[in-house]
């Protein structure tokens, strides 16, 4: 009998003291690099054109040719005419060559911006300028020579020119406008308006700029990569012991 109890508190023993492996999962940090980009001021020379001293002058110019067409537009004040001046900055005191700049401001009346006049300018410095439409000697004369001076004349030249304008003049809108004329023999202004004095003035400014080179101290902002460890998870398998109950049973 005595020898029997002790066989179950043996083998008891034995079992509880008895362990298995089993795997877990776990969470494990790890670090990784990554590289992000940043800027940082790099100082550096170069050598460089600087303006010493300028000298500016400035002429009124006015119109070589100067015609009112019957082409006519329906606008906000009713029907407007096409009104054509003809500007050729080039002359025996301006060349518009060899100038650093030469820029051409438009002054606009207050009766235009009133009315809504609309102003548009061309480079005619490759087509040349518009003359004047041919006068009435008769109805019949006249309707002809103005069907060939239009067709063979206003509408070539006009479609070979270059806009470098375009002002559609209101009571809250800007009454001037300018445009770099550097370089350009010949330009035009058409008007569509119903009165004749939409353009009051037209300003020629140039200036000659004196210039040396100088080694001049600049700054740049130059791209980076920076390394940087960045934290990261994973779910590993780990192997542990453990009494067999547990493993049954659970913890």
């Amino acid at each position: 009998m005595k020898l029997a109890l002790l066989s179950v508190i043996t083998c008891s023993f034995l079992l509880m003291t008895a362990c298995v492996t089993i795997q877990v999962p776990t969470t494990e940090t790890y670090y990784e690099t990554e590289y992000r980009t940043e800027y940082k001021t790099e100082t550096y020379t170069e050598t460089q054109n600087v303006v010493i001293s300028s000298k500016q002058d400035k002429k009124y110019l006015q119109p070589i040719v100067k015609w009112n067409d019957r082409l006519s537009f329906t606008g906000p004040a009713g029907q407007y005419s096409t009104y054509y001046y003809g500007y050729s900055p080039a002359d025996s005191d301006f060349s518009p060559y060899g100038h650093s700049s030469v820029q051409v401001k438009v002054n606009i009346s207050g009766w235009a911006l009133q009315q809504g006049d609309t102003i548009t300018v061309y480079d005619m410095t490759s087509a040349g300028q518009i003359p004047t439409p041919p006068t009435a000697i008769n109805y019949f004369e006249s309707s002809y020579n103005y069907a060939m001076w239009f067709d063979t004349v206003l509408i070539p030249k006009l479609n070979s020119a270059r806009i470098i304008g375009k002002l559609d003049a209101g009571a809250v809108g800007p009454d001037y406008l300018t445009f770099d004329a550097k370089g350009m023999t010949d330009f035009a202004i058409l008007v569509n308006s119903y009165n004749f004095y939409t353009i009051s003035s037209v300003e020629l400014t140039w200036s000659d700029d004196v210039t040396e080179q100088r080694t001049v101290t600049k700054q740049r902002q130059v791209p980076t990569q920076v390394p940087v460890q960045v934290a990261r998870q994973r779910t590993v398998i780990e192997t542990e012991q453990v009494p067999f109950w547990e493993a049954i049973w659970g913890k």
